[in-house]
């Protein structure tokens, strides 16, 4: 069959009623403190992690292109069940929303654009994020937490500036976004309140104090501010590195392109940047 059939065939084959919500971040920038604040807001149920990138990180695999993707991926019973409804045995038993997150994957990567889902990206200070990632790689061997600037750590960093160029709505993968800066959803609640309104849900922090066990929790502090997330300091993740961690980020922020970007999602203004458009 040629590859065109083949994938308007899958489309059919997998289709669904729901709505789709599609999330893009990178590991350790906030995707499931996000993710767990709005799911119960959009009684959705979450395919999480959708492409895992270790086997990419690996080598051992690339990222799926679209026709492959929707024979792969379609037929996989989610990984979580958390809008409190029943098992659901893949996409095509699905009438209610879903919600599928990418981690350290460009939003060029439109793997859902057949059902014309809501984008949502999660950015987070890069200083903080790569801190969280670095602290992650000195206590796993994992291939997505290198410990060296090489190639799998020039891809992070690649990937990041695709998000910090989408977030500052210099380019997009065709269609708009709900573009959340992590940093500020974390102290300012008239921020997530226009968040709730972009996505035309209810505002309310029922589970903002909560720590996700995903991924083994925070990188600095494991689950152990579960209940009260506000004591972290997620913000101020280099004062609490390692002198052979601190000299592993400012290698990495060694990059020219990479501290302009940091310095611009920095300094713009989330509430503006929250539904801009290129």
């Amino acid at each position: 069959m040629p590859r065109g059939a083949t994938m308007k065939a899958a489309v059919a084959k997998y289709a669904w009623s729901g709505k789709v919500f599609v999330q893009y971040g990178m590991k350790r920038s906030g995707n499931h403190a996000i993710s767990n604040w709005l799911l119960p807001k959009l009684e959705a149920t979450e395919f999480n992690n959708v492409v895992p990138m270790g086997e990419v990180y690996a080598g051992n695999c690339d990222v799926p292109d679209y026709p492959e993707f929707l024979s792969w991926y379609f037929s996989k019973p989610p990984t979580r069940e958390k809008a409190g409804r029943g098992p659901a045995s893949g996409f095509g038993a699905i009438r209610h929303p879903v919600y599928a997150t990418f981690e350290d994957i460009s939003g060029h990567n439109d793997f859902f654009r057949e059902n014309a889902p809501t984008r949502i990206l999660v950015i987070r200070s890069f200083e903080n994020m790569m801190s969280s990632r670095i602290r992650k790689s000195f206590n796993v061997d994992m291939a997505a937490y290198p410990q060296t600037v090489g190639t799998v750590m020039s891809r992070i960093i690649e990937t990041w500036k695709t998000h910090a160029a989408w977030y500052l709505a210099e380019e997009a993968s065709g269609a708009e976004r709900v573009a959340i800066h992590f940093d500020s959803w974390c102290v300012d609640r008239s921020y997530r309140d226009e968040i709730c309104r972009a996505l035309s849900v209810a505002p309310g922090d029922e589970v903002l104090s909560r720590v996700s066990d995903t991924g083994g929790g925070s990188s600095f502090d494991g689950t152990k501010y579960d209940g009260d997330a506000n004591s972290m300091a997620v913000d101020k993740r280099r004062d609490a590195l390692t002198e052979r961690e601190r000299s592993l980020l400012d290698q990495v922020m060694a990059d020219t392109e990479l501290r302009a970007l940091a310095d611009r999602v920095e300094t713009a203004d989330p509430h503006r940047q929250l539904r801009a458009k290129p």
